[in-house]
């Protein structure tokens, strides 16, 4: 297994900004200057009314106001949810809950551990003592090793 990603496949899993505006490196310094590494789905954002595309904002990640709490550290999102025109989704979120932008939008690689199938795969794009914060922290849902996973709520 790779432990990091060669710079197309790392670009790959640039959601937002467009990569086209980025280059491995830069998304590298993005990558080290995040301190959390937050969920979108059911982690920051829900969806009150399922099919509409609506979300709405937790009022809480771990114990402390979702507003505060991305103001406090850097952070990347992170999402294996794939939408078509992502780039307004989320400039529409963002400037409509008032948050403060994340460095990266991304979308993990997939990968196999002891036969099952894992959605994101941190180990791959190279990180290591980072904080995720994701609503499925279980081992056949995130490869992370040497980070801490903790659940939002």
């Amino acid at each position: 297994m790779p432990t990091t990603l060669d710079g197309s496949a790392l670009m790959q899993c640039v959601l937002w900004p467009d990569p086209a505006t980025l280059t491995d490196d830069e998304v590298r310094r993005r990558f080290n200057r995040a301190e959390r590494f937050v969920d979108f789905d059911n982690t920051l954002a829900y969806y009150p009314q399922p099919g509409t595309g609506h979300t709405a904002l937790f009022a809480t990640i771990c114990g402390v106001p979702t507003h505060q709490f991305l103001k406090e550290r850097p952070y990347i999102i992170q999402t294996w949810t794939y939408r078509r025109n992502l780039n307004a989704y989320l400039e529409s979120f963002f400037t409509s809950v008032a948050l403060p932008p994340p460095l990266l939008v991304i979308c993990p690689p997939s990968t196999t551990i002891d036969g099952h199938p894992c959605m994101k795969d941190f180990a791959a794009l190279g990180l290591t003592g980072i904080l995720i914060i994701d609503d499925e922290p279980g081992p056949h849902d995130i490869h992370a090793p040497g980070c801490t996973v903790v659940s939002p709520r």
